[in-house]
């Protein structure tokens, strides 16, 4: 996950700071049921889980576990850039994450989905991707 999504996303964090807590590779926040599986009653900050039984990750939160009416289904937040080759991908044509952002006050709506069909002009039709598009297979982006 990206290191700005507690900015965006409102975690309630039992142990950690939200701020910084997924800037490093290796970094991993838990739900508690996630803590508690793993550690048990002890305090899970700083302690380390094997994901794949090999990739070690540092957990630098718990959050509170989400409730079942939220968006998200998730128990751990991995560090984007723990995943060498995702995060910094120049690839435009790479779909796997949605993207969210917060508006400034006062901000439009419409003024910016205006200026998205220039956005994949610019990075994809623009790129080497002319070979993946036709009249049913196109790059639309939309706010939601």
């Amino acid at each position: 996950m990206d290191s700005t999504f507690t900015e965006i996303f409102t975690l309630n964090f039992l142990e950690g700071d939200p701020e910084g807590a997924l800037n490093e590779p290796g970094e991993v926040i838990l739900d508690r049921s996630t803590a508690r599986k793993y550690f048990g009653e002890e305090p899970a900050y700083g302690k380390n889980i094997y994901v794949f039984d090999t990739i070690p990750l540092t957990v630098t939160g718990i959050f509170e576990d989400l409730p079942a009416q939220s968006h998200f289904h998730m128990n751990m937040l991995v560090s984007l850039v723990t995943m060498e080759g995702h995060y910094n991908n120049t690839q435009w044509f790479n779909n796997n994450y949605a993207t969210y952002m917060r508006l400034e006050k006062g901000a439009s709506e419409e003024k910016l989905e205006a200026k998205l069909p220039e956005f994949v002009d610019k990075y994809l039709y623009g790129g080497d991707y002319e070979e993946y598009v036709d009249e049913e297979n196109y790059w639309k982006l939309s706010l939601q």
